[in-house]
């Protein structure tokens, strides 16, 4: 509901004090840090988390599992006495077993490559002894078909068939009238690999592919065992996850204090704190009394402050929308609350179905009453709660449910979608105003003059339409009146001969904000879409009850699946052109960027989620 008030701190104290100094401001999570540079993995977190997930692809957990897996939750308390060594000779054990693993399975390719090297060559008699004897004669592979067999046997050659295609011809040496002819005839000559032969001078390639075979059968087992290690290391991923957040928070510690400035006794920290939290930092401090000295300012002109976003309890789940966005400047105001109730229809008016409403709401009820969750998974369920209130609510008023109409509609989107497409227009209307006045209020709240050419955007928007149906002389005047204010006021220059360009520049803006308006039109779009298509599902699966004995079971999976399917598609393109219309249309009128949220020093974890 408003961005929260910040001071900043600077702290100096002893050089022996600084890890303690910063595991309290973490446990309290009302510091946010001045750092310069970013905190990376050390070398033994990487190996760590290589661990975790060579795990993961073996673990034992079914689909449902995987998707509603709710993550590891565990206390502050209980995680401060997480002990990692217990678990390191583990973790050295698996990196053992998968760079074993790793090795093996590179052997098994070499070899699995090699046999199909001599694939083509396995009914070949001769070892390398053998070839290495003959003085006078070459061995030629040939890889040929019908109508080269015919050629090479027109010419007199004697070819002996070895595998499919593949023919052996005895030659002279040095013989280059046969390989120039070979090569007049593009005839693929096959490379003999001695290379492989070499190392087993005594044995045929047959021989040679049987041990390659039967070396690949004990890599296989090997390979086996090693799976089965794996496995069983994956019953004690938790603890391994466990021990790299424990690791991970330390080396997070130990980052800061390196990053500190510092002397041979003292070190100095910078930061941020909430002004409502004042009191909580100077008890931190307290603990530490005659060690630390710090001091507290509010911000200055030239600082960059981080944005605290605080809103009602109802209120914060729609903070994700401008989480997505991003920070507001601190001097703007929190468009939270102003945005909620647009956001909140939107999503309905895109969904438009009762019963899809009813499901996304119990399953967010159940989400939030059965799974463990953090302060940021719990505002987007809820927001999916609200979101599901809303279509309900929205779907009831058009009279739709699972793709089945109602007997009681206020509104019929499909047959008469104009009376639609207009409450969707006069939305947008109100909104893209309602952006203009938030404009209009920074700009007298920073004695800004262009304030009077925002009023007069908002004064001509609303009196056009008016005009336009009650032609009445008088809104005609106030009409030139406003056009004249945005022509001389919507430059700060004193020049009014420089104001009035930017006035007619502003002027042409008119038609960006009938576009903004129209945009709105997507929500009937969108609505529209979600109705046709749940009609659709019914209409297939209805059909599918004309099967006999399993029509029943065909017609559940094309209900239950094309309805889970166009609850999805839906809800993701309801949230997506919702948070558009919020961002481009609504944001674009007064929205001014930030630096960075606040982001308070806390207990830093990947995997692991902390409760209280």
């Amino acid at each position: 509901m408003a961005i929260v008030r910040v001071k900043h701190v600077d702290i100096l104290g002893f050089l022996s004090l600084r890890e303690k100094i910063i595991e309290r401001l973490q446990e309290e999570e009302i510091f946010h840090p001045e750092l310069e540079e970013e905190i990376k993995e050390e070398g033994e977190l990487k190996n760590i988390e290589r661990v975790i997930k060579i795990l993961k692809d073996y673990e034992e957990k079914s689909f449902l599992e995987e998707i509603f897996s709710g993550g590891i939750y565990i206390k502050k308390d209980e995680f401060k006495k997480i002990s990692p060594e217990e678990n390191l000779s583990h973790i050295k054990r698996i990196e053992e077993i998968a760079k074993n693993r790793e090795e093996i399975l590179k052997e098994k390719r070499i070899l699995e490559e090699k046999r199909k090297e001599i694939a083509p060559f396995l009914s070949f008699p001769l070892n390398y002894k053998n070839l290495a004897s003959l003085k006078y004669l070459s061995l030629v592979f040939l890889k040929i078909n019908k109508k080269e067999k015919e050629v090479l046997e027109k010419k007199g050659l004697n070819l002996k068939h070895m595998e499919k295609d593949i023919y052996l011809v005895c030659v002279e040496k040095e013989n280059k009238d046969f390989f120039k002819f070979l090569e007049e005839n593009k005839i693929k000559v096959l490379k003999l690999p001695y290379d492989i032969l070499k190392e087993y001078p005594e044995s045929t390639f047959l021989e040679i592919d049987n041990i390659f075979k039967d070396r690949i059968e004990d890599l296989e087992k090997k390979l086996e065992e090693n799976e089965k290690s794996l496995k069983e290391y994956a019953k004690i991923k938790k603890d391994i996850i466990l021990v790299y957040d424990f690791l991970n928070n330390k080396n997070f510690k130990k980052s800061i204090c390196s990053f500190l400035k510092k002397t041979n006794s003292f070190f100095y920290l910078s930061g941020w704190i909430a002004k409502k939290d004042e009191e909580r930092f100077l008890n931190v401090m307290k603990e530490f009394k005659d060690f630390v000295f710090f001091k507290l300012r509010d911000p200055l002109p030239q600082e960059k402050p981080p944005t605290l976003l605080e809103n009602k309890k109802t209120i914060a789940p729609f903070q994700v929308i401008v989480d997505m966005y991003g920070p507001p400047h601190p001097s703007s105001v929190d468009p939270t609350l102003i945005l909620a109730p647009f956001f909140f229809l939107f999503v309905g008016i895109c969904i438009s179905d009762a019963g899809y409403g009813v499901i996304l709401s119990l399953f967010s009820l159940y989400i939030l009453r059965k799974r463990k969750l953090t302060p940021q998974g719990k505002n987007f369920f809820k927001l999916l709660f609200y979101l599901g209130i809303s279509t309900t609510s929205v779907g009831l008023a058009l009279g739709g449910f699972l793709g089945f109409s109602l007997p009681f509609k206020i509104m019929d989107m499909i047959n008469k979608p104009f009376n639609f497409l207009l409450f969707c227009l006069i939305l947008g209307y109100i909104q893209v105003l309602l952006g203009l006045g938030i404009k209009c209020f920074l700009e007298i709240k920073e004695k800004n003059q262009v304030f009077i050419s925002s009023l007069s955007w908002m004064g001509l928007l609303l009196v056009l339409p008016f005009y336009f149906i009650f032609k009445l002389s008088f809104l005609k005047i106030l009409s030139i009146i406003f056009v004249l204010n945005i022509l001389f006021f919507s430059s700060k220059d004193k020049n009014i001969f420089k104001r009035i360009p930017q006035g007619l520049y502003e002027l042409y803006g008119i038609t960006k904000y009938f576009s903004d308006i129209l945009s709105y039109s997507r929500l009937l779009a969108l609505g529209m879409a979600t109705g046709v298509i749940a009609m659709v599902v019914n209409l297939l699966a209805k059909q599918a009850l004309g099967i006999p004995i399993i029509g029943y079971i065909i017609f559940l999976l094309i209900f239950l699946g094309g309805h889970i399917f166009n609850l999805l598609i839906n809800l993701m393109g309801g949230f997506i052109h919702s948070a558009r219309l919020q961002f481009v249309e609504f944001f674009s009128k007064f929205f001014r960027l930030g630096y960075k949220f606040f982001s308070p020093l806390k207990i830093n974890t990947k995997y692991i989620r902390l409760i209280d």
